[in-house]
């Protein structure tokens, strides 16, 4: 790593008050962010750990971030770190056309119990989760970890390769 340079993590946070305020803040600061219309409170912010937690002390109130599962080490009031694949993920379903997703309550173990599964082609290529049965058809559930769940549209099986 060169000398000054930090680790990028990606955060995720809901913008409760001062949305425009923050979002201009996070763009003249050049920090990457990540919002779907679905879940318009939401935002995952990636940057460094020092400036999630400048963020978190300029912005107290208005941008609340997940923290680490009380589970986790020292999770009291550290915010959670969302592992890149997940993102990687997230970003690939979440992107395509709104019509396509289904925004699911918060990790449901019925949904995350089936192995997981890498889409091979078509407009969710990439992307990794779970197959399940939902209205009917088999749709890919994808998860960040305790913010957020979406099923995918159908996806036909022969798309579908077994993660190892």
């Amino acid at each position: 790593m060169e000398e000054g340079t930090q680790d990028l993590f990606w955060y995720a946070a809901n913008m409760v008050s001062q949305r425009k305020e923050i979002l201009k803040c996070l763009q003249d600061k050049g920090i990457r962010t990540y919002s779907v219309a679905l879940m318009p409170r939401l935002i995952f912010i990636r940057c460094s750990s020092r400036e999630c937690e400048d963020l978190r002390q300029r912005w107290w109130g208005s941008l609340m971030f997940y923290l680490k599962r009380a589970s986790d080490k020292d999770a009291t009031k550290v915010p959670a770190v969302i592992r890149d694949s997940e993102m990687t993920s997230f970003i690939i379903v979440s992107s395509t056309n709104p019509d396509d997703l289904i925004q699911l309550d918060i990790p449901d173990p019925e949904f995350l119990a089936g192995q997981r599964v890498r889409v091979k082609d078509g407009p969710f290529k990439g992307a990794e989760g779970v197959v399940k049965r939902i209205k009917g058809d088999r749709r890919l559930i994808v998860e960040v970890k305790g913010i957020t769940v979406v099923a995918t549209s159908f996806i036909h099986p022969s798309l579908l390769e077994p993660v190892e």
